[in-house]
């Protein structure tokens, strides 16, 4: 009896983690994208460079956590 309840509280802790795990990477993946798309926007090339330097930084979080999930 313990092992069925341990086994259902594991696996519905690997949902929630998973699930955690899955919003984080569609949230650095989202920041990435915004970026792009008001770089697109910037009326000025230094504006442009500025909100690329931002998205240089987003881009290395993205991938990191794309990989450990």
């Amino acid at each position: 009896m313990y092992s069925y309840f341990h086994d259902f509280y594991r696996n519905t802790s690997d949902t929630k983690l998973l699930s955690a795990i899955q919003k984080a990477i569609n949230a650095e993946y989202s920041a990435v994208s915004c970026y792009e798309k008001l770089a697109k926007l910037a009326q000025t090339k230094e504006e442009r460079n500025k909100i690329r330097e931002i998205q240089k930084d987003e881009k290395p979080k993205a991938l990191f956590v794309s990989k450990t999930a």
